[in-house]
Parts: C-alpha cells; structure tokens; sequence
C-alpha cells in the first residue's frame, strides 16, 4: 500500500528520497549534539565541583593555619603563667574567652593541666572536664582531629622556668 504511493510517480518518488536524505543525517547530527552537550554540560559540573572544592580545601588549610598561629601566641604570653598559681583572678578565662569571640567562630579554647584537667576555657561549661589527650604529649604542638573535632595545640612552659 505505501509502496504503491511510491511507485505511482516519479515526484513521489523523488521528494521521499529527498526527504530521506535530508531527514537521516539532520537527525543523526541532532542525537550526536544532544549526546556531546550533555556530556560537555556533565563534564563542565563535574570540574566546577572540582574547583569548589579545592578552594573550600584551601580556605580550610588557611583557617588551620590562622588558628595555629594563633594557639601558639597565646601559648607564648606570659599572662598563661597564672596558670601555675591556678588563675585565682581568672585572667586567662577572660583572654580566652575574648580571643574567642574575636573570631567569631564556633570554637573553643581551653588550657589543661598535665592530667588533661581543663583549668581555663573560653566556655565555662568546659572548667574542670577531663579530656583524653593522648595524642598530645609526644608533640610540643600540632593538630589532630577525634570525632568531629579538630584539636589544635601548643604546650605552655613557665616563662621563667622552662621546666614547668
């Protein structure tokens, strides 16, 4: 039945073969360019997500660094020497507690005892918890991460006796 529309006429004949020609690679290109840009848009996520990424990392490892330096200041100053006449006037609570907030972070500094005690924090709820510090006495300073906190330190000597 449809080959006898074709074979009525030469026209007929002539305008499916041309409709034919025109219509194979039209639709050949157009699968291929949806195919190529879906993998072009996937493959420019993909990077973008890479991207974003790396910088996130960046600022992170920046942060850190910010951090330490900061932890290790302190550590340096000599108001942190109250903490061998146990901090009777609270001194180093107040500085922690403002340094602190001058980050304007969610964060928290404490200074511990040689028996993990917390002795002064920038969190009152913190005073006087014990804390699993084992990781700590093999280095002068450092970071570790446990559970989902990320612990940076620096061991305080007495100004005047480095010993203590």
């Amino acid at each position: 039945m449809m080959f006898d529309f074709i074979n009525k006429s030469l026209r007929n004949k002539l305008l499916l073969t041309f409709l034919f020609i025109g219509f194979l690679p039209f639709a050949t290109l157009l699968i291929y360019t949806l195919y190529l840009s879906e993998t072009k848009i996937v493959t420019k996520l993909i990077n973008e997500q890479f991207d974003k990424t790396d910088s996130i990392s960046k600022q992170i490892d920046e942060e850190i660094t910010y951090l330490i330096k900061e932890v290790n200041f302190i550590a340096s100053l000599d108001v942190i020497d109250d903490i061998l006449a146990e901090d009777i006037d609270k001194r180093i609570s107040i500085l922690l507690t403002k340094k602190s907030n001058d980050l304007n972070k969610e964060n928290s500094f404490m200074l511990t005892d040689n028996n993990s005690m917390i002795v002064a924090s920038s969190d009152k709820n913190n005073i006087l918890k014990k804390l699993n510090l084992e990781q700590i006495t093999k280095k002068n300073n450092g970071t570790y991460s446990e559970n989902k906190f990320i612990y940076i330190y620096s061991k305080v000597y007495a100004s005047f006796d480095k010993t203590k």
